[in-house]
Parts: C-alpha cells; sequence; structure tokens
C-alpha cells in the first residue's frame, strides 16, 4: 500500500531570489559546463548543493559534500531558504513543446512517500542502476539530511481522478514560476487543505508505484533509511528519513511524454558497414530511405515487428525483423514475453550484441556505446568521423513500462526518456 505524506517544504525566498536563476536540472543531467552556466546565473543557484564543483584542495574535512551542508545551511540562516510553516501537497505543472508532438502539459504533485523495499511490490523500478551515482548521492544526504531533487514515479488513474481532487488548485496564478533554457515552463501551486490532502492519501493506498525517473535516488534513500535506523534504537518509522519526497504522474496523464533514446557507435575495430548490412539481412528486411526524417517516419510503420533506423557513411536505412529468422533464439529464454519484445532488447541482444560484437560489460561501461536524444547530433558525430554508426529507436511505450516493471524485470539502460525533466530547487525536504 502506498503511504504518502504531506510535508513542509523548504523554498527559496522569491522576494530575494529569481527563481529562474537558482533552479537546475536533475543532477544527472548536469554537465561541467552547464555547472558553470548556473554557478554564474546566480551565487544561490541549487548546483552548488546538488553538484557542487570539486576543487583540487579537496579533503575529509573540506569537499563538495561539506560546501554543501555550508551552503544550505547558510541560506537557511539567511533566509535564503524558508520551511512553510503547515504540511503541504505541491501541485507541479510542465508545459513544453515535446519534438514532434506539439505543446503539452504534464500535471503532478510533489509529496513524501513512505519507502519500501522493491521486494514488497509498492514501489517497481524498470531500469538497472549503477554504483557509483548511488554512492555520490549518499553522500550528499549524509552532509545535508535533506531531498533536493524530485524522484519521479507513476501510478494507474485511467480517468485521472486523483489529480481531479487537486486540479482546483491550480486555476490561479501559480506561486512558482521558472522558465529554463529549453523552453519549459515550471508552476507550482501549495495544497494545504487537509480534507483534499487526507482524499488523496486514502485514494492512493491501493497504487502501485512506478518509478519513472530516479531508480538511483530511490535506491540511495533505501539505503540511507537503514543506515539510520541502524543507529536508531527508538526507531519507530515515522521518523522524516523513512520518507522521500517525489513527484507523481497519472500513467494516463495526457502531458506525458517518452522520447527514444537512440544510440551511437564508436570505436569499433575493423567496423564495415557494407558487412554489417550484409550480416543483418539475416534477420531484418533492410531498406535504403533517403535522409533522417524519411528515416523516422518509415520506422513507425512496422504493426508487426521491431524497427530500427541506421546511418552511416551518408547512408540511411530502416530494418525491420523478419518473423521466424531465428533472432528470437538470441533472446534470454528466461524472461517474459513483454521483456523479450521490447524494441530496445531486440536491438540490445541482436544488433549491438550478435552483429555489432559489443558485450555487454561494454555496453554497461559505454567503452563502444553512447546514448543521445537529438539524432542529428548523432548525424554529425557520424560524418566528422568521430563516431561509425547512429542506431535510431522508437520510443518505449509506457504500457510497457508498466509490463515490464510489473513482472519485477529491469529494462535495458536508457531505455526510457522521460522529457521533460523534473527541475530541481522547486521544493526541498528536510529529513531531520
Amino acid at each position: 500500500m502506498a503511504d504518502l505524506r504531506p510535508f513542509r517544504g523548504i523554498k527559496y525566498d522569491l522576494k530575494k531570489v529569481k527563481l529562474d536563476g537558482v533552479v537546475s536540472q536533475p543532477y544527472d543531467k548536469i554537465t561541467d559546463s552547464m555547472r558553470e552556466d548556473y554557478y554564474a546565473k546566480d551565487e544561490h543557484n541549487i548546483v552548488r548543493i546538488i553538484k557542487g564543483r570539486p576543487e583540487p584542495s579537496d579533503s575529509k574535512e573540506d569537499n563538495v559534500y561539506t560546501r554543501a551542508k555550508s551552503h544550505f545551511d547558510m541560506w537557511l540562516k539567511e533566509g535564503i531558504l524558508n520551511r512553510d510553516e503547515e504540511p503541504a501537497y505541491y501541485v507541479y505543472h510542465q508545459q513544453f513543446e515535446a519534438p514532434g508532438l506539439g505543446k503539452r502539459t504534464r500535471k503532478g504533485f510533489i509529496c513524501t512517500i513512505k519507502l519500501t523495499p522493491f521486494e514488497a511490490g509498492v514501489v517497481l523500478p524498470h531500469e538497472k542502476t549503477l554504483s557509483k551515482p548511488k554512492e555520490d548521492r549518499l553522500n550528499l544526504v549524509r552532509a545535508t539530511k535533506a531531498n533536493f531533487g524530485q524522484i519521479f514515479m507513476l501510478y494507474p488513474d485511467t480517468h485521472n481522478e486523483i489529480y481531479g481532487l487537486l486540479d482546483p488548485f491550480a486555476k490561479g496564478p501559480a506561486e512558482m514560476e521558472a522558465l529554463e533554457e529549453g523552453g519549459v515552463k515550471h508552476r507550482v501551486w501549495t495544497v494545504e487543505d487537509a480534507a483534499v490532502i487526507d482524499s488523496v492519501c486514502e485514494a492512493m493506498r491501493d497504487k502501485v508505484l512506478f518509478i519513472a525517473d530516479g531508480h538511483h535516488r530511490y535506491e540511495t534513500a533505501l539505503d540511507y533509511m537503514e543506515e539510520m535506523k541502524s543507529r536508531d534504537p527508538s526507531h519507530t518509522g515515522d521518523e522524516p528519513y523513512n520518507y522521500r519526497m517525489v513527484t507523481l504522474v497519472g500513467m494516463e496523464d495526457p502531458g506525458l511524454v517518452i522520447l527514444p533514446t537512440h544510440r551511437l557507435i564508436h570505436s569499433l575495430k575493423g567496423f564495415n558497414l557494407d558487412v554489417l548490412m550484409k550480416r543483418a539481412e539475416e534477420y531484418f528486411e533492410i531498406r535504403t530511405t533517403n535522409g533522417l526524417a524519411s528515416t523516422l517516419e518509415e520506422m513507425k510503420k512496422p504493426t508487426d515487428g521491431h524497427a530500427f533506423g541506421a546511418c552511416a557513411a551518408g547512408r540511411f536505412y530502416v530494418l525491420v525483423s523478419k518473423p521466424n529468422s531465428g533472432w528470437e533464439r538470441l533472446l534470454p529464454k528466461d524472461r517474459s514475453g513483454d521483456w523479450r519484445s521490447l524494441d530496445v532488447v531486440v536491438l540490445h541482444q541482436v544488433m549491438i550484441q550478435e552483429l555489432l560484437g559489443i558485450s555487454e560489460e561494454k555496453v554497461i561501461s559505454q567503452e563502444n556505446i553512447s546514448y543521445l536524444r537529438d539524432p542529428k547530433e548523432g548525424i554529425e558525430a557520424v560524418d566528422s568521423g568521430d563516431a561509425q554508426l547512429l542506431v535510431l529507436v522508437n520510443p518505449t511505450r509506457i504500457s510497457q513500462v508498466k509490463a515490464v516493471a510489473s513482472r519485477r524485470e529491469k529494462m535495458p539502460q536508457k531505455s526510457t526518456d522521460f522529457f521533460p525533466k523534473l527541475i530541481t530547487g522547486l521544493v526541498m525536504n528536510p529529513l531531520t
């Protein structure tokens, strides 16, 4: 059973800062150059806490985590950040234009949920995680004892009835509004109505929650909870560290968008496009196309097979799986039909591992593969010689995320790209 709670959020004082200047993308999307831009925007930008600049003189006593705590404590003391007096939910709208889909508004709400292990079946993941990001996030929460970034979660609600309880609070001017560089407008309203909060909590109790983005952060929260429990002989299960701040969005929300994540192949010894296509004919019907736009359009047409695009040496192709051609035997037999039917599974097992010879270990380490949202960047990389092959994929469907996660299975890395991302710095959750 999902246990939701309102919380007394910490927010920027908008009389002292401009929200546009202090929010940022999630920590794992921030490049070094983006960090420098955020540093220059405002001395109180949240990047100083979530992904501070390392220094050559860093030590056990002075490092990115201790400086994060120092910034957080000082901003609270100076009133740059203030904590709400009453527990609340925070309605969160994102207005954006999705590539090829037009203008959308994604509607959700920010709350805290009680942490439960995945085995309990209340919160389900859909992607694998790596240990290094978890260690980094654990060090940050140890130092600051607060949540700054959102975990993006989904819940089933066919008629969006739960969000309907909150929608009336989002009719007037937003309490907080930020426009990020990509043109996404983020708007937040505070909901302190106890009766409405109780109604939402009760309606959510029988829901299973699915992690869209933030697998590392959820696993970090579990680790931190266990760590704190081991130090607290009077642990009751109701302490703040037993809960994690999340943004919840209904699976049927019209603004919910998943974009494809394309694969860029590089640094392969002896790569030969003609040899690759000849080998691929065993498993795929291959058609040449007239550029990026026609390739992406042709990829959408097959309804009973798996379709991919490919670009190399100025040539474009669409590859559609041939039924009963033997590619099915390359998929693990101990996985469900839902997992085996994913385009990204067929791509990784047949194209990347079998035909290109890139092992699963090299995929994980990204030795010969990188990922990108914009296919034009991939074409430029191939044309310049920085990469050898661009593989284009169709987006994973939300129904597939639900089906695979419900079976306790995990998709390959970078199977989903929920767009847009939830920005950091709108609301923070103290764990003390």
